[in-house]
Parts: structure tokens; C-alpha cells; sequence
């Protein structure tokens, strides 16, 4: 198994960067994930399009009312997406 790591991000970094370019962090994460993604399947003859990722999303429709009416609760669903393999960083955040 070939496993690869980087440095740690720098987040004030990183939360510049989204300021800068007008998209949000995840957005950002996201783009870098798929970019990546792609380079990887072509160097080894992959010729997928996109990739299929579920991310979790919060269900909790309303604040609790007040600190002694909190629960410990699960109100998370996974939300099925499609997202596009992107060729680099600017062409990805629009479709991101």
C-alpha cells in the first residue's frame, strides 16, 4: 500500500486563501481532494470522470431552547454526492 502525507495545513492560511479567491474553505478542501484525485487515477490509467463521497450534514432544525433542554443526540444524515475529478485548482471551484 502507498500511503502519502503532507504538512499540516496552515489554517489562517488556508482561510485567506478562501477570502482571496471568494470561495469557501470546503471549497477549497474540496477542489485540492478532486485535483488530486485526478492526477492519481490518470498516472495509474483510470479514466473516471467523477467520484461519489457522502458527507454529513446536520438534521437538527432548530436551536435548543434553552442549555438545560440539551441532549446528547445523533441528528446527522449522510448526504450522497457527486463530485467532478478537476484538472487544477481554478477551473475546480466553480464546479465545486
Amino acid at each position: 500500500m502507498n500511503v502519502a502525507s503532507s504538512k499540516r495545513m496552515n489554517f489562517n492560511q488556508l482561510k485567506a486563501l478562501s477570502k482571496k479567491v471568494k470561495v469557501t474553505i470546503n471549497d477549497i478542501v474540496m477542489s485540492a481532494m478532486t485535483t488530486g484525485l485526478n492526477k492519481l487515477f490518470k498516472d495509474e490509467g483510470d479514466k473516471s470522470k467523477d467520484i461519489q463521497i457522502y458527507i454529513p450534514a446536520n438534521i437538527r432544525f432548530a436551536f435548543y431552547p434553552t442549555p438545560d433542554k440539551i441532549k446528547l443526540e445523533n441528528k446527522f444524515a449522510a448526504i450522497p454526492l457527486t463530485v467532478p475529478l478537476t484538472q487544477d485548482m481554478p477551473s475546480a471551484y466553480p464546479q465545486i
